[in-house]
């Protein structure tokens, strides 16, 4: 299980990561207990919005994970993007549903902060919420 370092909001218990601060710019995403894959809580984020968490990199291959559970109607990605040219550099797409799957994306980072977005690509409000646990 991960350590649980940060700090997200009074409702917040446990961090997916000891290297990532948490922003929320869409207001989209909240801890819930409802689903987990690994402990207790998981992000839960709402169709049609994501969860930004800013996440600092040495110079070098990078890999990052994190599990991923949606409805079936629903479609949810993992994205990094270059926080100095917006340019989305890695993603990949939720294929399962009912059951935790786990995303993978890996890049050449350079020293520095990236933007790793957890995102309920939905665009109908009745597909349902997606789940997100253990990023790494």
């Amino acid at each position: 299980m991960a350590e649980h370092q940060g700090y997200i909001d009074e409702w917040a218990r446990d961090t997916l990561s000891e290297k990532i601060r948490f922003q929320d710019r869409q207001g989209g995403g909240w801890i819930v207990d409802l689903k987990s894959y690994g402990g207790n809580y998981s992000l839960c984020v709402a169709p049609g919005c994501s969860f930004e968490i800013w996440y600092g990199c040495d110079a070098d291959e990078k890999t990052i994970s994190v599990y991923c559970w949606k409805p079936s109607e629903a479609s949810a990605a993992l994205e990094v993007i270059d926080p100095d040219t917006g340019e989305t550099i890695a993603r990949t797409e939720a294929t399962l549903s009912e059951q935790w799957e786990k995303l993978e994306v890996s890049f050449t980072a350079e020293k520095k902060v990236y933007i790793v977005k957890l995102k309920n690509t939905s665009t109908w409000w009745g597909v349902g919420r997606v789940y997100f646990d253990n990023l790494e």
